[in-house]
């Protein structure tokens, strides 16, 4: 559901005073193994975040514990990286584009195991249950392949993503895959309770072929949320999850000039 309204007159402007620091993914963080990381660009990136969100107060180490959340200052720098995957992307036409992607699910069916994971420790079901709704969710993007559906309503470009609880589902993969198939890129926001779902998607998204910059995450509260809506970079922002969990990113989405959707999911998926 779209729910653009008229925009407030109203700019921002967020500036950055150093490079960002990016390794491969599984490389060492410098002060501490930080089990959730922003992906940006086909990277981790492994910046010794300034905010945290803490998960568990119970565990041993921070690097267990704590979720990067992303400043006004990271979010333009992690925008300026992965944006410029936008142009190779887009160059590559439709159907290059299909043709890679399915190539990815070939091998996102043998990258069960990681993403599962990562979901039973975010939700805590099963392993068995966790393979299900993968094994669901590509099941779902084969059908979006098949069917070559594209999102009209959304203009090319950089596009934020606001996850709910249903972050695995079959409704985040058939909003998100189009978007991505018509020529556009992505920047998810997984929910901060669960966070390590989304980014194991999208790693092993990118080690089986999709390109750098096409699907990335940053981890953030509110105040992401407003960074990523104020930046120059993004075409619209969207929430896929309960309604009412989405009205305030709309709002926000609205208030910077931007094209704002409601993607109503229940928390199951």
């Amino acid at each position: 559901m779209i729910c653009q309204r008229p925009a407030t007159s109203r700019s921002a402007e967020f500036r950055h005073t150093r490079p960002m620091v990016c390794a491969p993914t599984g490389s060492p963080v410098d002060d501490g193994e930080f089990r959730v990381r922003h992906f940006v660009d086909g990277r981790s990136v492994t910046d010794r975040p300034t905010r945290v969100h803490l998960l568990d107060a119970q565990a041993a180490d921070l690097g267990r514990r704590a979720v990067p959340v992303a400043t006004a200052d990271e979010v333009e720098r992690f925008l300026e990286a992965c944006s410029e995957g936008l142009a190779r992307w887009l160059a590559l036409g439709r159907g290059r584009r299909t043709r890679i992607v399915t190539s990815m699910l070939d091998g996102l069916r043998a990258e069960t195991m990681p993403v599962a994971e990562a979901i039973a420790d975010d939700f805590g079901v099963s392993c068995e249950t966790a393979v299900a709704l993968v094994q669901q969710s590509l099941e779902a993007l084969a059908e979006v392949l098949a069917t070559e559906r594209g999102d009209p309503e959304f203009p090319l470009g950089l596009h934020v993503l606001s996850m709910g609880p249903a972050i695995t589902g079959k409704h985040f993969v058939q909003f998100v895959w189009p978007l991505l198939l018509d020529g556009s890129i992505v920047v998810l926001r997984p929910d901060l309770a669960r966070p390590r779902s989304i980014g194991a998607l999208a790693e092993a998204a990118s080690r089986c072929g999709l390109p750098d910059g096409v699907l990335n995450v940053i981890h953030g509260d509110d105040e992401t949320v407003r960074a990523l809506a104020a930046s120059p970079l993004v075409a619209g922002l969207a929430g896929i999850g309960p309604a009412s969990e989405n009205a305030e990113l709309c709002s926000t989405a609205s208030y910077f000039g931007k094209l704002g959707a409601s993607v109503d999911v229940p928390a199951t998926g």
